[in-house]
């Protein structure tokens, strides 16, 4: 369980202030809110990148500055946005690097890390790919490692910023389904998302920021109202429903012929 109090984030200036939220374990927590509004800056802080301006950060209990980098790699994994890497690195070789908080600063991975790795590979049903040159697979395929990385760094939170930004909705489907099972699964998953529709669907509580602040937080069915949403984002967005699952849209200005 990770923790904040009060926290306020940011460089020389904050660009979110006075945040207390409880991010549990077993749980898929969505963070909502326009650009600018403090997402990727709240993640650093709380990876223990970036210290806080204000308030505290604690996980398990024990305040996050008291963790060495170690420490924290060893309890908190990250999954960015979509990456080119230039280097051709297999899709194993790829995922190897997510035991870098295990292995020793002049030892090289040991069979109980080459281990960890295929496991999350077969974890992600995507084991096929291991020997496959990481820069040649898809979006999709790229980004189902990145996150097979994250599952082989043997943490117990996960953090998500946009995983599925610049993919196609085939792809987007399948990596937002296995950040879903992770959650079942027991893992804290913490994840960012422009899109409200994925909030609405998968997660079971949200953070809503915007303008540096907490504009609401709690159970996603409960807080996401159209009212909410039109607050969000300036815009007029309406809440359907496909086969049971809700759907934002969009409302138009005017009627089109």
């Amino acid at each position: 369980m990770i923790e904040t109090k009060a926290l306020s984030v940011g460089y020389s200036q904050p660009i979110l202030e006075d945040l207390s939220v409880t991010f549990a374990p077993g749980q898929l927590h969505a963070l909502l809110g326009p650009n600018g509004c403090g997402k990727t800056t709240l993640f650093k802080t709380l990876m223990g990148l970036l210290p806080p301006l204000a308030g505290s950060v604690s996980l398990h209990g024990k305040p996050l500055s008291s963790l060495s980098d170690l420490e924290r790699a060893r309890q908190i994994a990250y999954v960015p946005q979509i990456q080119q890497h230039v280097f051709p690195y297999t899709a194993i070789e790829m995922v190897l690097m997510g035991r870098t908080a295990h292995v020793g600063m002049f030892s090289t991975p040991s069979a109980e890390d080459h281990d960890s790795a295929e496991a999350a590979l077969a974890q992600l049903q995507i084991a096929h790919l291991a020997h496959q040159e990481f820069t040649k697979l898809s979006g999709g395929q790229r980004q189902l490692v990145i996150l097979a990385r994250a599952l082989a760094q043997g943490a117990s939170m996960l953090v998500l910023d946009e995983p599925t930004a610049s993919l196609d909705f085939g792809n987007e489907i399948r990596v937002l389904d296995e950040v879903a099972r992770l959650a079942t699964d027991g893992w804290t998953v913490v994840l960012s998302t422009h899109n409200p529709t994925h909030a609405m669907q998968l997660a079971n509580q949200v953070v809503v920021l915007k303008d540096g602040r907490l504009l609401d937080q709690g159970a996603a069915k409960q807080i996401l109202t159209e009212d909410l949403l039109n607050t969000l984002y300036d815009t007029s967005i309406g809440i359907g429903s496909v086969d049971g699952l809700p759907v934002c849209v969009a409302k138009p200005k005017a009627k089109r012929s």
